[in-house]
């Protein structure tokens, strides 16, 4: 059972007019509401000083790895009633890329806005089905363009498919189909 505390959280931000939207690792949720993994939140730039502000005067502490610190991503951490820690991973631009060098900047701010939906399981937003499929396929892109990516995203990339859930099996049989359609025009055009 979800912590009420981080429910109230999320929906406090649309009570204060803060646009939200969980927009990675959906499929992990609940874990993510019972403190046991992550919450990925997209928050547009124009709400950034309002999130902080709200979440700061909710008790949560924002905390910097400085080893992989990015203009744009921030981690806000609170101690859960239930004793487990909450951890809200915020983005207030689109960036990826690989876990430990975020090359990217995606210009979908908008795009991941108006796909949002309402899980009323959750109570939270989150990305529409299609446009997570289409987002994760292209960054699984992104993370293989080069030598480094490939090796860095094949390992984590080899754990989801041994443990990944249907949905993320029958994604990874689409991705093989289009990078062996990818691999086959790249070849046709040289």
């Amino acid at each position: 059972m979800s912590d009420k505390n981080l429910v109230d959280t999320l929906l406090n931000l649309d009570k204060k007019k803060i646009t939200y939207v969980c927009w990675k690792n959906i499929s992990e949720l609940n874990s993510s509401l019972i403190g046991l993994s992550d919450l990925d939140l997209f928050v547009p730039n124009i709400y950034k000083s309002k999130f902080i502000d709200y979440l700061e005067s909710e008790s949560w502490i924002e905390l910097i790895n400085p080893i992989s610190e990015y203009p744009g991503i921030k981690h806000f951490y609170k101690l859960g009633k239930n004793s487990n820690f909450y951890h809200i991973h915020v983005y207030f631009k689109l960036i990826t890329g690989n876990s430990w060098i975020k090359e990217y900047i995606l210009p979908f701010d908008d795009w991941i806005v108006e796909n949002r939906e309402w899980n009323s399981e959750y109570k939270i937003w989150v990305l529409n089905s299609s446009s997570q499929a289409y987002l994760f396929i292209f960054r699984h892109f992104l993370k293989n363009s080069s030598i480094i990516g490939r090796i860095l995203y094949k390992k984590n990339f080899f754990f989801i498919r041994r443990n990944g859930n249907l949905f993320i099996r029958n994604l990874i049989k689409k991705l093989k189909a289009l990078l062996i359609l990818k691999i086959f025009i790249i070849v046709r055009v040289f």
